[in-house]
């Protein structure tokens, strides 16, 4: 059922990625972990925006935003900081070598979030349950494919409205903030 799941999530994010950001195209070739997609978007020949979609466990995803000055996926460039966040006591990361790379949910929040298409529970309820002594046993329980199928497209367009509201106009801020103006698609 896995693949299933993980089939649908993909064939959902890319359809309401089309939809609502067509600006993101999906590239190949980017050498990624297993259950990774990459969305590109050629903002100008020197500055590339990236979507990439991460699903891990078949029903559970997280979205990485990146932006690159080499036309390349920062495969190299861990994750970091977009914004301070005083209240965390988080302070913004610099690029590395033209790149910059970090998890969606930190442009809104001071933590890391991940998309549940099955049990849509929180972070650190995942946790708590993947502490408990019956983790494994839950873990080997299918879910009805049935029962999930209606919850991918909520779950998947929760995300995709963020990475408009919240990632484009910080994408749009750093082309502004590094002096590039778009050639290849209007905003």
């Amino acid at each position: 059922m896995s693949k299933e799941i993980t089939k649908a999530i993909v064939d959902e994010f890319e359809t309401e990625l089309k939809k609502n950001l067509p600006q993101f195209q999906r590239i190949k070739g980017e050498p990624l972990p297993t259950g990774c997609r990459v969305y590109a978007w050629q903002f100008a020949p020197d500055l590339t925006f990236y979507v990439q979609l991460n699903i891990v466990h078949a029903e559970i995803f997280f979205v990485e935003i990146a932006w690159s000055r080499n036309g390349q996926w920062p495969t190299k460039t861990l994750p970091g900081m977009p914004r301070d966040i005083p209240e965390a006591r988080l302070r913004r990361d610099n690029p590395v070598g033209g790149d910059f790379r970090f998890r969606l949910p930190y442009l809104w929040q001071a933590k890391d979030q991940s998309w549940d298409v099955i049990r849509q529970r929180s972070f650190e309820e995942r946790v708590r349950e993947f502490e408990s002594p019956d983790f494994l046993q839950k873990l080997a329980t299918p879910v009805p494919l049935q029962e999930v199928l209606p919850k991918i497209r909520e779950v998947v367009q929760d995300s995709v409205s963020k990475i408009g509201e919240y990632a484009v106009p910080y994408l749009l801020q750093v082309a502004k903030d590094v002096g590039v103006t778009a050639t290849t698609h209007e905003t």
